[in-house]
Formats: structure tokens, C-alpha cells, sequence
């Protein structure tokens, strides 16, 4: 959350005090346990993703940041690379307006060929704290794709649901989060892709103010042929200049 004290969340907040570690542990098993599509999918291939978050401005109601990212599939060998400037607001105690620009790199399969892709990026996201330490986030954002900057865009939603659990005593593991986010194709009209992440771990980096989350994810895609299940494990650099 952008500049908010503990002060502030104890008094916009939505506290549920001592029910909120019981809460958290039944969202937690809908979405680990409930991903619909689960069952389907067959194991496809393993995919390595590296994430890195900084804070170029971050005030109470105000955060401007930079999203890098890069991911690599093991057996399709195909390499995405995506840079993206980001802002967010605060519009209220439990909801954020976000707007982003994204650009990415596409490799066509483990050709060596890429192709490039606009992405404008809008965001609706209510928030509320369970109890002292955890927290359920939503992330809904509707995202336009121009392939090779030019045509008609692409139109797709994303909906994330993220629980996150802080300040554990676990040694240098400070954290803890699982979400899952489900896309819509507007082309296709139709759920194209859910990717869950049962388990990530925050590392808080000293007195840096760093963290580094390590997740695992379970990514289903249907890329034409049916339900294909990822296994993708990645690092996510968070860092204020």
C-alpha cells in the first residue's frame, strides 16, 4: 500500500482483530485448491521470470514507479522482455486508480525472431486489511495490445486476488502471499489464462528498504490446443531510489 502508516490503517482499514488470521487461511485454501481450471491442463514447460519494481516518487497519496520484467521458457525457448512506467493514486483509504505503459518484447517461439507490443494499462483496486498483519488485494485492469504498434489492439481484462501476510518472525523471511489472477480475452470472449501463485516469500535486504519476494506459479494457458499447465518459479526486486 502507497504511504500508508499503521496509524492510518487502524483507522480506515477494514480490522477484523483476531478473525483475521482465520479468514486469511480460508481465502488462502479458495484460492490455492479452487483454481477451476486445474484439473484440465497438462504439464507443458518450466518458465523462469524476474521481476523488479522501483519507486521513482512514492508519497501518502501518490507512487510513480518503474516494472521490469523478464521471463524465459525452458522448452519453448521463447524470451519476453517488458518495461513499464507506472502510476497509481489514492483515491480513497481502500482504493487505488492506477494507469500504466507498457512495452514489450516477444520472442515468436525459440526462433530468435521478435516482435514488439504496445500496452496502455488502466487499474480499479480495492484493498482492506484483515487484522493486524494481513491484507486482501484486488487488482482489476483492463490492458489494449498493439502488436507492432499498429492495428486494431487486442482488448483483455485481468482480475488478481492477493492475500499477503507481513511482519513474521521467520529469520530473514519477513513475509508471506498467494494470489491468483484470471484473464479475459475480449477477441476470443473467453477465460485465455490463470496464473495461480500458492506460495511467495518476502526477504526484507537489510536496512535498504529492499525486499525480494521468491515465488512459485502455476500458470494455465489455453494457446489454442486446449489447457497447458506452466511451472514457473521467479524473483521480484522491490526497491525504492
Amino acid at each position: 500500500m502507497i504511504g500508508m502508516t499503521r496509524t492510518t490503517r487502524r483507522k480506515h482499514g477494514l480490522l477484523l482483530g483476531g478473525a483475521g488470521l482465520p479468514i486469511f487461511g480460508l481465502l488462502f485454501a479458495w484460492l490455492v485448491f479452487l483454481s477451476p481450471i486445474s484439473a484440465e491442463a497438462g504439464d507443458n514447460d518450466w518458465e523462469w521470470w524476474l521481476w523488479s519494481n522501483t519507486d521513482l516518487i512514492r508519497e501518502d497519496d501518490f507512487r510513480l514507479h518503474l516494472y521490469l520484467d523478464q521471463r524465459l521458457a525452458e522448452e519453448r525457448g521463447s524470451y519476453v522482455q517488458i518495461a513499464s512506467p507506472r502510476a497509481k493514486w489514492r483515491l480513497h483509504p481502500n482504493f487505488d486508480l492506477g494507469l500504466g505503459a507498457s512495452v514489450l518484447s516477444i520472442e515468436k517461439g525459440n526462433t530468435g525472431s521478435y516482435y514488439a507490443q504496445a500496452r496502455p494499462e488502466l487499474e480499479l483496486n480495492p484493498f482492506f486489511s484483515l487484522g493486524e498483519n494481513g491484507s486482501v488485494h484486488f487488482r482489476n485492469r483492463i490492458e489494449a495490445r498493439w502488436t507492432e504498434f499498429s492495428g486494431d489492439p487486442l482488448m483483455r481484462t485481468r482480475h488478481r486476488i492477493k492475500l499477503t501476510w507481513k511482519n513474521l518472525d521467520l529469520g530473514p523471511i519477513s513475509g508471506f502471499y498467494v494470489n491468483n489472477e484470471w484473464f479475459i480475452d475480449w477477441e476470443r470472449g473467453e477465460w485465455s489464462e490463470d496464473r495461480l501463485i500458492p506460495a511467495a516469500f518476502t526477504i526484507d535486504l537489510g536496512d535498504t528498504g529492499a525486499h525480494l519476494d521468491l515465488f512459485y506459479m502455476l500458470r494455465f494457458a489455453d494457446r489454442g490446443s486446449g489447457w497447458e499447465r506452466d511451472h514457473v518459479f521467479g524473483t521480484f526486486l522491490r526497491w525504492s531510489l
